[in-house]
């Protein structure tokens, strides 16, 4: 692959050549245990924890980008018995086993010291050569995020361990460029977290509002007849779905959709457009399963029930679902 002027080729990828290429082990303290595990598994059990002290940061403690509670705690006398474990505001941590990716930073509030469990590990920076958060960045980055599952140890549960840890290479611009950054991409996340937070207003608007309209206790303009009252089965036909046999050859890849509720939860819209697999018009016809036009509702009945989505063209379900054909006066 051709460089362009001003860029190099490195371990990390291609970068601008005033840049550095390290690795964790490059822009770790020098203090001891600046890289380090949690405890051994006999050294910190479920019967340590106590209602106050310490916190013990686990993978549910892994949030974005700062470590968050609710923590379970040892007592100091403890924490201090696993003193090469601890980490301290500015560190990164990295989940060790279990959901591997998993980054966070250690806020300077509201405690001075974190313990380490098993399933994490701790990177100290080194202040002098780069920035904590600058490099929280990095390491959730696609391309970081590639490095670590590349070396994922696939015996028993999937794990990294301290040695791959600190051999993950990393880019160093200087450290005025890395703050900048940093301070860049700190500001589009509280950008984000706004607009997140201005969606879920709007959603709540939006649930108060059908909740008024749906049971009639607002009525729009021009309304005001009386509303009636009707069972399901009245308005719409109640349609089941099958599955063809699965070791037939020539009941699957058709031309059906065929829906299943992975389909649903997997669809962002309200209408489902396509489905995972297809069925023929044999496979169709040796089950339970029936065609639905466009416009039917796709009513999950097992697994996750509930979840509802509108077909946006013919298809069939498999049987968990009870699917709706409105008549046509509703």
């Amino acid at each position: 692959m051709e460089v362009k002027p001003g860029y190099k080729q490195t371990d990390v990828g291609v970068i601008p050549e005033v840049w550095e290429s390290t690795t964790v082990r490059g822009i770790a303290s020098s203090v001891r245990n600046a890289i380090v595990g949690g405890p051994f598994g006999s050294d910190l059990v479920s019967t340590d924890y106590v209602d106050g002290g310490v916190p013990v940061i686990r993978g549910q403690n892994m949030s974005a980008p700062w470590i968050s509670g609710p923590f379970v705690f040892v007592t100091p006398k403890k924490a201090r018995s696993l003193k090469a474990n601890l980490a301290h505001p500015g560190d990164i941590i990295f989940t060790q086993r279990g959901t591997l990716g998993q980054v966070s930073l250690v806020p300077e509030k509201p405690f001075p010291s974190y313990l380490v469990s098993q399933s994490q590990m701790k990177l100290s920076v080194n202040q002098e050569a780069a920035n904590s958060l600058f490099c929280y960045y990095v390491f959730t980055s696609e391309e970081q995020q590639e490095f670590i599952r590349g070396g994922t140890i696939q015996t028993g549960v999937p794990h990294i361990n301290l040695g791959i840890l600190r051999d993950i290479p990393i880019q160093r611009p200087s450290l005025p460029e890395q703050y900048a950054i940093a301070e860049a991409l700190s500001d589009v996340d509280a950008l984000l977290s706004a607009l997140d937070r201005l969606i879920v207003k709007k959603r709540d608007l939006k649930q108060a509002a059908m909740q008024q309209l749906l049971a009639g206790q607002a009525r729009l303009p021009g309304f005001e007849a009386k509303w009636e009252v009707k069972r399901l089965g009245d308005v719409a036909e109640i349609v089941s779905g099958g599955t063809p046999k699965t070791t037939e050859p020539s009941f699957w890849n058709g031309g059906i959709k065929w829906c299943t509720p992975t389909d649903i939860t997997g669809c962002q819209s309200k209408y489902l457009a396509a489905t995972e697999r297809t069925i023929s018009r044999l496979g169709l016809n040796s089950s339970g399963a029936q065609l639905l036009p466009a416009g039917a509702l796709l009513l999950c009945s097992r697994a996750t029930i509930g979840e509802v989505k509108i077909a946006s063209c013919e298809l069939c379900t498999n049987q968990g679902f009870k699917s709706l054909v409105c008549h046509g006066d509703v």
